[in-house]
């Protein structure tokens, strides 16, 4: 996960568009359907060559980008910390 400062992104950063990554992964081809090629591997390969140019938390800005790798299934403290989060609530709601 990138960082920034030494600051990383947390789960608050990115459901609040705030986490610094780009409005979408830089490697898109094809503005007119920029997912259609980008595979969980491209994402995560972009992901861990993002440079922030801020630190996480510091400016709003929506991503696009960050959306998508919230549920990537990374290995990242972030993604599996939102999993643990999500399973959690779908188990008290259905209680």
């Amino acid at each position: 996960m990138p960082s920034y400062g030494g600051r990383e992104i947390t789960i608050r950063d990115i459901v609040t568009h705030t986490s610094g990554l780009p409005s979408f992964p830089w490697r898109i081809t094809d503005r007119n359907n920029p997912y259609a090629a980008l595979t969980l591997r491209d994402l995560l390969g972009v992901l861990a060559a993002t440079k922030l140019t801020r630190e996480p938390g510091s400016q709003w800005e929506y991503s696009n980008f960050a959306m998508m790798v919230l549920p990537t299934g990374s290995p990242s403290t972030v993604v599996k910390t939102t999993r643990a989060c999500c399973v959690n609530v779908c188990l008290r709601r259905s209680a």
